[in-house]
C-alpha cells in the first residue's frame, strides 16, 4: 500500500514540475522581478587566469558568467562530439 502512495505522490509531483528530490522545481522558474532562478547549483574551483577569462568573455558577449557557462554546457550537450575532441587533448 505504502508503495502506491508514493508512485502516486511522485505522479502529482512530475505533473506540477516538481522534483521528488528536495522538492526543487524540475525547470528555470521566473521571479516576481523577472529574474530566472535555477533549481540547481554548484560551485567552482578556478584558476585566477580561468577567471578572469571566464569574467572578461561573460562581459564581452553581455552575459553573466553563469549565463554563459549555461551556454557552453547547452552547445556541449547538443553535440557530444565537441566534448570529447575537447576531453582527448
Amino acid at each position: 500500500m505504502h508503495h502506491k502512495k508514493y508512485k502516486i505522490r511522485e505522479k502529482l509531483m512530475a505533473a506540477s514540475g516538481r522534483s521528488r528530490q528536495a522538492n526543487t522545481p524540475l525547470e528555470p522558474s521566473k521571479k516576481s522581478d523577472g529574474r530566472v532562478s535555477f533549481p540547481h547549483r554548484m560551485s567552482l574551483d578556478l584558476t585566477p587566469a580561468q577567471y578572469e577569462w571566464l569574467k572578461e568573455a561573460a562581459w564581452q558577449n553581455r552575459q553573466s558568467a553563469s549565463g554563459l557557462l549555461r551556454l557552453i554546457i547547452d552547445q556541449l550537450m547538443a553535440d557530444p562530439s565537441q566534448l570529447n575532441a575537447i576531453v582527448k587533448k
